[in-house]
């Protein structure tokens, strides 16, 4: 699990580096950078309990981990190619918003 809250701790800091400050983050009324990255905090928590888990869970634990990875590199490439404050109607519609 340590290699999950790793992930979401980078996460973390690519939001606050390549996101706009605003309430409207991905032109979505009402998401900003704090609720993206208290949702981040919940899931961190979450981790924490599964450390916790009979060893009887391990299949569930080792599949939530690759999805984890996957869900993890689907988002640093959105965060990283995310366009400049600038750029974002067009953003917008590039990513299907």
């Amino acid at each position: 699990m340590q290699t999950v809250r790793a992930s979401l701790t980078r996460l973390k800091s690519l939001i606050d580096t390549e996101l706009p400050d605003g309430q409207d983050v991905f032109g979505y009324a009402g998401v900003t950078k704090k609720s993206l990255k208290d949702a981040i905090d919940v899931s961190y928590s979450l981790t924490q309990l599964i450390d916790d888990y009979d060893p009887k869970f391990t299949f569930e634990i080792i599949a939530f981990k690759r999805y984890s990875s996957a869900a993890y590199q689907t988002l640093k490439k959105l965060l990283v190619s995310w366009p400049q404050k600038s750029d974002h109607a067009a953003a917008k519609l590039s990513y299907g918003g």
